[in-house]
């Protein structure tokens, strides 16, 4: 196995959207073109991710507008 690396910018987002903590993990290879493997420091448990998988992108939730009553 080739030795880990620390994760790119990208590879943080990727490892993020998989609900993972980035800096538990370090990269160690390009499978295919649509997929990483990464280690994690810890536990040394591998895991094969999808560089497509994109975050839910759920809007941040608004207050309530606060009404004026007219007179």
């Amino acid at each position: 196995m080739k030795q880990p690396k620390k994760l790119t910018r990208e590879q943080k987002e990727i490892v993020s959207a998989h609900g993972l903590v980035a800096n538990n993990w370090m990269f160690v290879e390009e499978v295919t073109e649509s997929h990483i493997k990464v280690i994690n420091k810890t536990s040394g448990k591998i895991k094969i991710l999808d560089i497509y998988k994109k975050r839910n992108a759920s809007p941040m939730p608004t207050k309530a507008k606060k009404h004026s009553k007219s007179v």
